[in-house]
């Protein structure tokens, strides 16, 4: 379970996000010093985390599910058409091209 970016400056990208959420422009998403990224709304709040990995040419966020709460089938849905929302919404012109998978 992964998104896949296809970007020319991974870590650009990946900055640019952090400092979105930083900045309160992302109000729905949270990260660590780990660069593990987490839903922070509603009944969603923190049930799995992206943890953002650099590959060239690609940033990809890979499903980390949690250890205390189950993890199903609409979660995983779930962050995965928020995350790439707000990605579409904030970032299209840096994306080349966003990939789910299951």
């Amino acid at each position: 379970m992964a998104l896949i970016i296809q970007t020319d400056e991974p870590s650009v990208l990946l900055k640019a996000i952090r400092d979105a959420i930083d900045g309160e422009d992302v109000d729905t998403w949270s990260y660590d010093d780990n660069d593990y990224f987490t839903y922070t709304q509603g009944e969603w709040k923190n049930r799995a985390w992206f943890r953002a990995v650099l590959h060239p040419g690609e940033l990809r966020f890979t499903m980390v599910e949690s250890s205390n709460r189950k993890f199903t089938k609409e979660v995983n849905g779930i962050y995965h058409g928020r995350f790439v929302e707000m990605l579409l919404t904030l970032f299209d012109e840096e994306l080349v091209s966003v990939t789910a998978a299951p």
